[in-house]
Protein backbone atom coordinates (compact mmCIF):
# COMPACT_ATOMS: atom_id res chain seq x y z
CA UNK A 1 0.00 0.00 0.00
CA UNK A 2 2.83 2.38 0.80
CA UNK A 3 4.22 2.10 -2.71
CA UNK A 4 0.76 2.56 -4.27
CA UNK A 5 0.12 5.66 -2.21
CA UNK A 6 3.50 7.05 -3.21
CA UNK A 7 2.71 6.51 -6.88
CA UNK A 8 -0.68 8.21 -6.53
CA UNK A 9 1.02 11.38 -5.38
CA UNK A 10 2.85 11.75 -8.66
CA UNK A 11 1.09 13.72 -11.41
CA UNK A 12 0.21 11.63 -14.44
CA UNK A 13 2.51 13.68 -16.68
CA UNK A 14 5.43 13.05 -14.31
CA UNK A 15 4.81 9.31 -14.44
CA UNK A 16 4.65 9.43 -18.25
CA UNK A 17 7.89 11.43 -18.38
CA UNK A 18 9.60 8.81 -16.22
CA UNK A 19 8.21 6.04 -18.44
CA UNK A 20 9.50 7.73 -21.58
CA UNK A 21 12.95 8.08 -20.03
CA UNK A 22 12.74 4.42 -19.03
CA UNK A 23 11.85 3.52 -22.63
CA UNK A 24 14.82 5.50 -23.92
CA UNK A 25 17.15 3.81 -21.41
CA UNK A 26 15.82 0.35 -22.28
CA UNK A 27 16.22 1.12 -25.98
CA UNK A 28 19.86 1.95 -25.38
CA UNK A 29 20.51 -1.12 -23.26
CA UNK A 30 18.19 -3.46 -25.22
CA UNK A 31 18.04 -6.11 -22.47
CA UNK A 32 15.52 -8.92 -22.92
CA UNK A 33 13.05 -9.43 -20.10
CA UNK A 34 10.79 -12.10 -21.60
CA UNK A 35 11.29 -15.79 -22.08
CA UNK A 36 9.16 -15.68 -25.22
CA UNK A 37 11.22 -14.91 -28.30
CA UNK A 38 9.31 -13.33 -31.17
CA UNK A 39 11.87 -12.93 -33.92
CA UNK A 40 10.03 -12.62 -37.21
CA UNK A 41 11.94 -12.43 -40.50
CA UNK A 42 14.98 -11.38 -38.47
CA UNK A 43 13.16 -8.61 -36.56
CA UNK A 44 13.58 -9.02 -32.76
CA UNK A 45 10.22 -7.87 -31.39
CA UNK A 46 11.36 -8.40 -27.75
CA UNK A 47 13.86 -5.55 -28.27
CA UNK A 48 10.91 -3.27 -28.93
CA UNK A 49 8.72 -4.73 -26.19
CA UNK A 50 11.48 -4.31 -23.64
CA UNK A 51 11.38 -0.55 -24.13
CA UNK A 52 7.81 -0.52 -22.83
CA UNK A 53 8.36 -2.48 -19.62
CA UNK A 54 7.17 0.22 -17.18
CA UNK A 55 3.90 -1.37 -16.06
CA UNK A 56 2.64 1.88 -14.51
CA UNK A 57 2.14 3.26 -18.01
CA UNK A 58 2.42 0.43 -20.55
CA UNK A 59 0.80 -2.96 -21.05
CA UNK A 60 2.25 -5.18 -23.76
CA UNK A 61 0.98 -8.42 -25.23
CA UNK A 62 0.96 -10.40 -28.46
CA UNK A 63 -1.99 -10.81 -30.77
CA UNK A 64 -0.60 -13.77 -32.67
CA UNK A 65 2.68 -12.42 -34.03
CA UNK A 66 1.70 -8.76 -33.57
CA UNK A 67 3.14 -6.83 -30.64
CA UNK A 68 0.37 -4.80 -28.98
CA UNK A 69 1.33 -1.82 -26.80
CA UNK A 70 -1.34 -0.16 -24.67
CA UNK A 71 -0.26 3.32 -23.62
CA UNK A 72 -3.46 5.05 -22.59
CA UNK A 73 -5.33 6.54 -24.36
CA UNK A 74 -3.78 4.72 -27.34
CA UNK A 75 -3.27 1.13 -28.40
CA UNK A 76 -0.45 0.65 -30.90
CA UNK A 77 0.25 -2.44 -33.00
CA UNK A 78 3.72 -3.37 -34.27
CA UNK A 79 3.48 -5.92 -37.07
CA UNK A 80 6.20 -7.58 -39.14
CA UNK A 81 5.14 -8.56 -42.67
CA UNK A 82 6.88 -9.89 -45.76
CA UNK A 83 7.61 -7.33 -48.49
CA UNK A 84 4.96 -7.42 -51.20
CA UNK A 85 7.67 -6.86 -53.82
CA UNK A 86 11.09 -8.40 -53.28
CA UNK A 87 14.13 -6.29 -54.08
CA UNK A 88 16.42 -7.60 -56.79
CA UNK A 89 19.32 -7.97 -54.35
CA UNK A 90 17.15 -9.94 -51.92
CA UNK A 91 18.24 -7.83 -48.94
CA UNK A 92 14.78 -6.54 -47.98
CA UNK A 93 13.64 -9.04 -45.34
CA UNK A 94 10.58 -7.44 -43.78
CA UNK A 95 8.37 -4.41 -43.33
CA UNK A 96 7.73 -3.23 -39.79
CA UNK A 97 4.33 -1.54 -39.76
CA UNK A 98 3.22 0.53 -36.76
CA UNK A 99 -0.44 1.57 -36.51
CA UNK A 100 -2.60 3.25 -33.88
CA UNK A 101 -6.37 3.37 -34.30
CA UNK A 102 -7.81 6.87 -33.84
CA UNK A 103 -10.79 6.65 -31.49
CA UNK A 104 -12.92 9.06 -29.45
CA UNK A 105 -12.52 11.88 -28.66
CA UNK A 106 -9.79 12.43 -31.25
CA UNK A 107 -11.83 11.39 -34.30
CA UNK A 108 -14.18 14.31 -33.64
CA UNK A 109 -11.38 16.66 -34.78
CA UNK A 110 -10.92 14.88 -38.11
CA UNK A 111 -13.85 15.04 -40.48
CA UNK A 112 -12.39 15.90 -43.87
CA UNK A 113 -9.29 15.31 -45.98
CA UNK A 114 -8.35 18.92 -45.24
CA UNK A 115 -8.38 18.13 -41.49
CA UNK A 116 -6.06 15.17 -42.09
CA UNK A 117 -3.77 17.34 -44.19
CA UNK A 118 -3.55 20.06 -41.55
CA UNK A 119 -2.42 17.59 -38.91
CA UNK A 120 0.01 15.82 -41.25
CA UNK A 121 1.73 19.12 -42.03
CA UNK A 122 3.09 18.92 -38.46
CA UNK A 123 3.64 15.16 -38.32
CA UNK A 124 6.24 13.67 -36.01
CA UNK A 125 6.81 9.95 -36.13
CA UNK A 126 3.89 8.92 -38.32
CA UNK A 127 1.15 9.91 -40.75
CA UNK A 128 -2.57 10.23 -40.19
CA UNK A 129 -4.42 8.21 -42.85
CA UNK A 130 -7.95 7.13 -43.62
CA UNK A 131 -7.81 3.45 -44.51
CA UNK A 132 -9.92 1.92 -47.27
CA UNK A 133 -12.39 0.65 -44.65
CA UNK A 134 -12.88 4.21 -43.37
CA UNK A 135 -10.90 3.88 -40.14
CA UNK A 136 -8.51 6.62 -39.10
CA UNK A 137 -5.00 5.44 -38.26
CA UNK A 138 -1.68 6.96 -37.27
CA UNK A 139 0.83 4.90 -39.22
CA UNK A 140 4.55 4.49 -39.86
CA UNK A 141 6.70 1.91 -41.67
CA UNK A 142 10.31 0.75 -41.52
CA UNK A 143 12.01 -1.60 -43.96
CA UNK A 144 14.36 -4.16 -42.42
CA UNK A 145 17.42 -5.04 -44.48
CA UNK A 146 20.12 -7.58 -43.67
CA UNK A 147 22.97 -5.15 -43.30
CA UNK A 148 25.29 -3.49 -40.78
CA UNK A 149 24.15 -2.03 -37.48
CA UNK A 150 21.06 -0.40 -38.93
CA UNK A 151 18.76 -2.13 -36.45
CA UNK A 152 20.43 -0.93 -33.26
CA UNK A 153 21.78 2.40 -34.49
CA UNK A 154 18.92 3.58 -36.66
CA UNK A 155 15.71 1.58 -36.69
CA UNK A 156 15.23 0.81 -33.01
CA UNK A 157 15.35 4.45 -31.81
CA UNK A 158 12.95 5.51 -34.56
CA UNK A 159 10.54 2.59 -34.06
CA UNK A 160 10.27 3.22 -30.32
CA UNK A 161 9.73 6.94 -30.89
CA UNK A 162 7.10 6.27 -33.58
CA UNK A 163 5.20 3.76 -31.44
CA UNK A 164 5.24 5.95 -28.34
CA UNK A 165 4.94 9.50 -29.63
CA UNK A 166 3.65 9.20 -33.21
CA UNK A 167 -0.03 9.36 -32.14
CA UNK A 168 0.71 11.78 -29.29
CA UNK A 169 2.52 14.28 -31.48
CA UNK A 170 -0.43 14.44 -33.89
CA UNK A 171 -3.51 13.84 -31.74
CA UNK A 172 -2.60 15.10 -28.28
CA UNK A 173 -0.98 18.20 -29.75
CA UNK A 174 -4.26 19.00 -31.51
CA UNK A 175 -6.37 18.24 -28.43
CA UNK A 176 -4.19 20.43 -26.23
CA UNK A 177 -4.40 23.23 -28.80
CA UNK A 178 -8.19 23.03 -28.87
CA UNK A 179 -8.32 22.93 -25.07
CA UNK A 180 -6.19 26.07 -24.91
CA UNK A 181 -3.28 24.37 -23.17
CA UNK A 182 0.22 25.80 -23.65
CA UNK A 183 2.95 23.68 -25.28
CA UNK A 184 4.40 21.05 -22.95
CA UNK A 185 8.01 21.96 -23.64
CA UNK A 186 10.12 24.88 -24.77
CA UNK A 187 13.83 25.23 -25.46
CA UNK A 188 16.23 25.04 -28.37
CA UNK A 189 17.38 22.31 -30.70
CA UNK A 190 20.24 20.04 -29.66
CA UNK A 191 21.81 20.43 -33.14
CA UNK A 192 24.05 23.36 -34.08
CA UNK A 193 26.00 24.64 -37.04
CA UNK A 194 28.81 22.13 -36.55
CA UNK A 195 26.33 19.24 -36.64
CA UNK A 196 24.74 20.47 -39.86
CA UNK A 197 28.18 21.03 -41.40
CA UNK A 198 29.13 17.43 -40.53
CA UNK A 199 25.98 16.17 -42.27
CA UNK A 200 26.85 18.24 -45.33
CA UNK A 201 30.43 16.97 -45.42
CA UNK A 202 29.20 13.37 -45.55
CA UNK A 203 27.23 14.04 -48.75
CA UNK A 204 28.44 13.51 -52.32
CA UNK A 205 30.31 16.56 -53.61
CA UNK A 206 27.99 16.95 -56.61
CA UNK A 207 24.94 17.45 -54.39
CA UNK A 208 24.06 21.14 -53.98
CA UNK A 209 23.89 21.71 -50.24
CA UNK A 210 24.44 24.53 -47.75
CA UNK A 211 24.56 24.39 -43.96
CA UNK A 212 24.69 26.99 -41.20
CA UNK A 213 23.61 27.37 -37.59
CA UNK A 214 19.93 27.45 -38.58
CA UNK A 215 19.93 24.15 -40.43
CA UNK A 216 20.65 22.56 -43.79
CA UNK A 217 19.28 23.15 -47.27
CA UNK A 218 19.85 20.91 -50.30
CA UNK A 219 18.51 20.08 -53.74
CA UNK A 220 17.86 16.48 -54.69
CA UNK A 221 17.72 15.77 -58.44
CA UNK A 222 14.53 14.35 -59.86
CA UNK A 223 14.91 11.34 -62.19
CA UNK A 224 13.91 13.40 -65.20
CA UNK A 225 12.97 16.88 -66.34
CA UNK A 226 16.00 18.67 -64.93
CA UNK A 227 14.07 19.74 -61.83
CA UNK A 228 14.95 19.24 -58.19
CA UNK A 229 13.23 18.56 -54.89
CA UNK A 230 14.12 21.02 -52.15
CA UNK A 231 15.00 19.47 -48.79
CA UNK A 232 15.61 21.14 -45.48
CA UNK A 233 16.59 20.42 -41.90
CA UNK A 234 15.26 23.30 -39.78
CA UNK A 235 15.98 23.56 -36.06
CA UNK A 236 13.66 26.50 -35.36
CA UNK A 237 10.24 24.72 -35.08
CA UNK A 238 9.22 23.39 -31.66
CA UNK A 239 6.70 20.57 -31.61
CA UNK A 240 3.88 21.36 -29.13
CA UNK A 241 4.07 17.88 -27.59
CA UNK A 242 7.68 16.77 -28.12
CA UNK A 243 9.44 20.10 -27.66
CA UNK A 244 12.52 21.30 -29.59
CA UNK A 245 14.43 19.28 -32.17
CA UNK A 246 14.75 19.36 -35.95
CA UNK A 247 12.03 19.46 -38.57
CA UNK A 248 12.83 17.75 -41.87
CA UNK A 249 10.98 18.66 -45.05
CA UNK A 250 10.98 17.69 -48.73
CA UNK A 251 9.20 20.00 -51.19
CA UNK A 252 8.37 18.59 -54.62
CA UNK A 253 7.73 20.96 -57.54
CA UNK A 254 4.20 22.28 -57.96
CA UNK A 255 2.11 19.96 -60.10
CA UNK A 256 -1.60 20.07 -59.24
CA UNK A 257 -4.12 22.64 -60.40
CA UNK A 258 -6.84 21.86 -57.84
CA UNK A 259 -6.44 21.55 -54.09
CA UNK A 260 -8.72 18.50 -53.99
CA UNK A 261 -6.42 16.66 -56.40
CA UNK A 262 -3.36 17.52 -54.33
CA UNK A 263 -5.03 16.43 -51.07
CA UNK A 264 -6.03 13.13 -52.65
CA UNK A 265 -2.45 12.57 -53.84
CA UNK A 266 -1.04 13.22 -50.35
CA UNK A 267 -3.47 10.76 -48.76
CA UNK A 268 -2.69 8.16 -51.44
CA UNK A 269 1.05 8.51 -50.87
CA UNK A 270 0.67 8.08 -47.10
CA UNK A 271 -1.28 4.85 -47.63
CA UNK A 272 1.19 3.52 -50.21
CA UNK A 273 4.12 4.28 -47.91
CA UNK A 274 2.91 1.54 -45.55
CA UNK A 275 3.76 -1.21 -48.05
CA UNK A 276 6.66 0.51 -49.77
CA UNK A 277 9.91 -1.48 -50.06
CA UNK A 278 12.60 1.20 -49.98
CA UNK A 279 15.25 1.97 -47.32
CA UNK A 280 13.73 5.35 -46.44
CA UNK A 281 11.76 5.13 -43.22
CA UNK A 282 8.14 6.29 -43.29
CA UNK A 283 8.57 8.31 -40.12
CA UNK A 284 6.52 11.32 -41.14
CA UNK A 285 3.78 12.30 -43.57
CA UNK A 286 2.98 13.62 -47.01
CA UNK A 287 0.83 16.74 -47.09
CA UNK A 288 -0.47 19.26 -49.61
CA UNK A 289 0.99 22.76 -49.47
CA UNK A 290 -1.14 25.85 -50.00
CA UNK A 291 0.23 26.24 -53.54
CA UNK A 292 -0.94 22.69 -54.40
CA UNK A 293 2.52 21.20 -54.21
CA UNK A 294 3.38 18.05 -52.27
CA UNK A 295 5.72 17.91 -49.29
CA UNK A 296 6.98 15.22 -46.95
CA UNK A 297 7.75 16.19 -43.36
CA UNK A 298 8.84 14.67 -40.08
CA UNK A 299 10.14 15.91 -36.75
CA UNK A 300 13.09 14.57 -34.75
CA UNK A 301 12.90 15.57 -31.05
CA UNK A 302 16.09 16.31 -29.15
CA UNK A 303 16.09 12.78 -27.74
CA UNK A 304 16.86 11.56 -31.28
CA UNK A 305 19.07 14.45 -32.39
CA UNK A 306 22.02 13.09 -30.44
CA UNK A 307 21.98 9.97 -32.63
CA UNK A 308 24.37 10.85 -35.47
CA UNK A 309 23.59 7.56 -37.25
CA UNK A 310 20.07 8.77 -38.02
CA UNK A 311 21.30 11.86 -39.85
CA UNK A 312 24.39 10.40 -41.53
CA UNK A 313 22.24 8.71 -44.19
CA UNK A 314 19.16 10.91 -44.04
CA UNK A 315 19.56 12.71 -47.38
CA UNK A 316 20.48 9.52 -49.21
CA UNK A 317 17.38 7.84 -47.83
CA UNK A 318 15.19 10.78 -48.81
CA UNK A 319 16.60 10.56 -52.35
CA UNK A 320 15.14 7.06 -52.59
CA UNK A 321 11.76 8.45 -51.56
CA UNK A 322 11.92 11.23 -54.15
CA UNK A 323 12.93 8.75 -56.84
CA UNK A 324 10.02 6.47 -55.95
CA UNK A 325 7.41 9.21 -56.07
CA UNK A 326 8.53 10.79 -59.31
CA UNK A 327 9.28 7.53 -61.12
CA UNK A 328 6.41 5.32 -60.05
CA UNK A 329 3.57 7.72 -59.24
CA UNK A 330 4.18 10.99 -61.05
CA UNK A 331 4.92 10.37 -64.70
CA UNK A 332 5.64 14.02 -65.49
CA UNK A 333 5.99 17.41 -63.83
Amino acid sequence: MGILNLLKKKPKEAVMAEAIESANLARRKMVKHRNIVKRLRGVPLPDIENCFSDERVFKTDYDGDVLVINHEPFTTRVEVVAPSIMMEDGKAAALIQITTLVEKPFDAYIQTDADINTLNANAAGGALIRAKDGRLLVSSRFTWFWEGNVWQDELMPLIVEAALNGPRAILLSEKNRRDGRPPRYSGISALNGQDFAAIREALPAELACTADDAGLFAELPLPFGGKTALVQLDKSPVNPYLGPGVKARINLPDRFKASEECLAAANLLNRKEMSLVIPAWHYGAWYARENNGLSYTCFFPNSLCANSAIFSRWLQLMQTRVDWVTRDLMDKW
